[in-house]
């Protein structure tokens, strides 16, 4: 009840004493109308809470940074009598302030309205119906719900254009596999000769004893990979939006990375050191939405040094012919660990990604990494 409705009821008792006191039968006819309208007033507001049905849904469940989305609010109801409008409060993250928004179903007919939902960084972000009122037509009866199954969404990183990592010259291209083919300490079986097959391939003993031409076929080696390596640590930046948009930025250039890499049907590796430690490894340009996916619910808490990363990951560098390193935060150490992953024989590409480009206290340890042959780039949030 609100406070018009006990004002109401506090006349009709006050009106209803004078009509006793003075025995005048018009204020008691007045107290009893008053008493009429709040009952169909707390009649009508039950009814409408009784019979509504509130729907919740999102035009997308994921969708890649900057595109629409939008949380669609139904309401359906079904009261025989005239009511006030539904009142829906909804909340868009756990930072944000409540939003109001109204809908007015009428009698036996639906009432939709689509609220557009912030898609400008990348993350998952829950939207929530915090509460629900239904009123009646005077304002005097409010009836609430709460406790609405919170809905969620996910902005995926969106690729951009970069320019191609390159392999180290002895990794570069197909070269390194038709090499490799022709080893022919590893012979892996047999197999019928075939046209364009070399004749020095074929087996001649087996053929005088068989009459049956066979050539060896060797193991194919795998194709050197490409290391991604992201700093998962808290991003240096900011508070507030200038870091959302570094870790966009952070997110975006390594999914350009392997988009670019597995479309041409080579390996992409990507360990994780967040506060989830998790790897994404493939070939496929259809896997790339399961990267988009790990990069948005990365919460860049990791408590390792991106020094200690790089490191770690020297043991298997071996498999790989180019590393792509990723911070926004350049230290001696983690300059140090780029240096001696370079004498390790893969290219070596650091992005650095910042809001302010080429910062004093960043051009000594790039001048370091570029004397090492390590490729430095800028990215510059959008």
């Amino acid at each position: 009840m609100t406070s018009a409705a006990f004002l109401a009821l506090l006349a009709a008792g006050c009106l209803s004493a004078l009509s006793a006191a003075l025995a005048v039968r018009a204020f008691l006819y007045v107290a009893l109308l008053i008493v009429l309208i709040l009952a169909y007033a707390w009649l009508s507001a039950w009814l409408s809470r009784r019979t509504t049905r509130l729907y919740v849904s999102l035009s997308e469940q994921q969708v890649l940074r900057g595109e629409p989305d939008d949380l669609v609010l139904k309401a359906h109801r079904s009261s025989p009598l005239p009511a006030g409008a539904l009142t829906i409060l909804w909340r868009e993250g756990e930072g944000d302030s409540a939003r109001q928004v109204t809908l007015n179903p009428g009698l036996r007919r639906d009432a939709q309205v689509s609220l557009p939902v912030s898609t400008a960084h990348v993350g998952q972000f829950i939207l929530k119906v915090e509460q629900a009122r239904w009123e009646d037509l005077f304002g005097l009866v409010v009836f609430r719900k709460t406790g609405f199954q919170a809905k969620q969404v996910t902005v995926l990183p969106r690729p951009f254009p970069i320019e191609k990592p390159s392999f180290s010259a002895a990794e570069e291209g197909a070269a390194a596999l038709r090499r490799a083919a022709e080893d022919y300490n590893a012979p892996d079986d047999l197999r019928s000769w075939q046209p364009g097959d070399a004749m020095k391939r074929v087996q001649w003993k087996l053929y005088a004893r068989k009459g049956e031409l066979l050539v060896r076929q060797y193991e194919a080696p795998m194709p050197r990979d490409t290391l991604i390596l992201m700093d998962c640590g808290p991003v240096k930046g900011d508070k507030g939006e200038p870091q959302a948009k570094l870790r966009d930025a952070l997110c975006e250039t390594a999914v350009a990375v392997a988009d670019l890499q597995m479309r041409d049907g080579q390996p992409v590796r990507m360990p994780m050191y967040g506060s989830e430690a998790t790897e994404f490894s493939s070939d496929r340009k259809e896997n790339l939405l399961v990267l988009q996916r790990l990069l948005a619910v990365q919460t860049f808490g990791g408590k390792e040094s991106f020094a200690r990363v790089i490191r770690e990951e020297m043991k298997r560098v071996r498999r790989s012919g180019a590393v792509v390193t990723l911070t926004t935060r350049l230290t001696a150490d983690a300059a140090d660990a780029m240096c001696d992953l370079r004498r390790l024989g893969p290219s070596v590409r650091c992005y650095l990604v910042t809001s302010r480009a080429a910062q004093e206290e960043d051009l000594a340890y790039v001048q370091q990494l570029q004397h090492h042959l390590v490729e430095v780039c800028y990215v510059t949030p959008a």
